[in-house]
């Protein structure tokens, strides 16, 4: 009988399985999901459904942590992004002051505050859409979040179940 140096289908399959690495790091959220714990990988025809969903239950779990950091990412995004805007906002209001002031003296000429309320206005209407953007953009990570944690519970009341099941307790 040849040996091949190929990989069979069984070593395939398992390959296939795995989860790619990945790294996810920004502002402190690390996320690496690999798993070099061969165990939940049983290569055994007999591969016992506990170790599968096993397997399922780490996968599920790598996938909430990694939703779970986008979401943190977008948050920590739109907070930076409205603390600019908070900031140009008071610079403008700062400068609007000042001009004011300086207009009720009749140092200045009154159309000379027009850019500076438009400023104002144009950073408030900044600030609104970034609050729309921001959940636009979280509410679809979020129900994939609510997704695979709900698989995750399942497949956790599964192999509660299973464990149950097979040692005949009730």
């Amino acid at each position: 009988m040849r040996q091949s140096s190929e990989p069979n289908a069984r070593q395939l399959f398992n390959q296939c399985l795995r989860p790619p690495v990945v790294t996810h790091s920004l502002y402190g959220t690390t996320v690496e999901i690999a798993n070099d714990d061969d165990s939940a990988y049983p290569e055994q025809p007999e591969a016992d459904l506990e170790a599968l969903l096993g397997q399922k239950s780490k996968l599920l779990g790598a996938k909430l942590n990694v939703l779970a950091a986008e979401i943190h990412d977008r948050l920590f995004f739109w907070d930076r992004n409205l603390t600019r805007i908070r900031e140009n906002q008071d610079h403008a209001n700062d400068s609007l002051s000042r001009l004011a002031r300086l207009t009720n003296y009749q140092l200045r000429e009154p159309r000379d505050l027009a850019p500076f309320y438009q400023q104002r206005f144009r950073l408030e209407q900044e600030r609104r859409d970034q609050d729309v953007n921001c959940w636009r953009d979280l509410v679809p990570v979020i129900r994939d979040f609510l997704y695979v944690w709900e698989a995750h519970e399942q497949a956790r009341a599964r192999s509660i179940f299973l464990k149950h099941a097979g040692s005949g307790t009730t």
